[in-house]
């Protein structure tokens, strides 16, 4: 008495595999594409969350608000350049970015926040050049010049 099965019945009951009538094979309707159930279309689950709890698909989420952090920061940046003219705007997207990263809606919260400081360093250095007379050099300037 041997261990392995007897080799003149190859379907032995309990092997694991699947078990097709005739000769072998999986029947498919006579056109040769399996059917599927509703409008024929194959049906792939919800494109919601992954077993996993994650959302499916890869790169950033299509709703990010990234634009308002990187914005804050070139205007931030800009203030050398040109003043409160960008620091305003820098302090006002760098708030905005903020909140978005605060939602979760962006990703860059370090970039909004380093826009906002630049803008509100701007916006100080600018009312302290104002506050010491820093237009009086203009207007003499311009008055000379006629």
């Amino acid at each position: 008495m041997s261990n392995y099965p007897d080799p003149s019945n190859p379907q032995v009951p309990g092997n694991g595999m699947p078990q097709y009538p005739g000769n072998g094979m999986p029947q498919y309707p006579a056109n040769g594409t399996p059917q599927y159930p509703g409008n024929g279309v194959p049906q792939f689950p919800d494109q919601g969350l992954n077993p996993y709890g994650m959302p499916n698909g890869f790169g950033p989420n299509p709703t990010e608000k990234n634009w308002m952090g990187i914005t804050a920061l070139v205007c931030g940046c800009l203030v050398l350049l040109c003043g409160l003219f960008t620091g305003i705007p820098a302090i006002i997207f760098g708030a905005m970015g903020m909140n978005a990263a605060g939602r979760g809606e962006a990703t860059n919260r370090g970039m909004a926040i380093a826009g906002l400081v630049l803008g509100v360093i701007s916006v100080v250095m600018t009312i302290i050049w104002i506050a010491l007379g820093g237009f009086e050099g203009v207007f003499d300037s311009v008055n000379n010049a006629k």
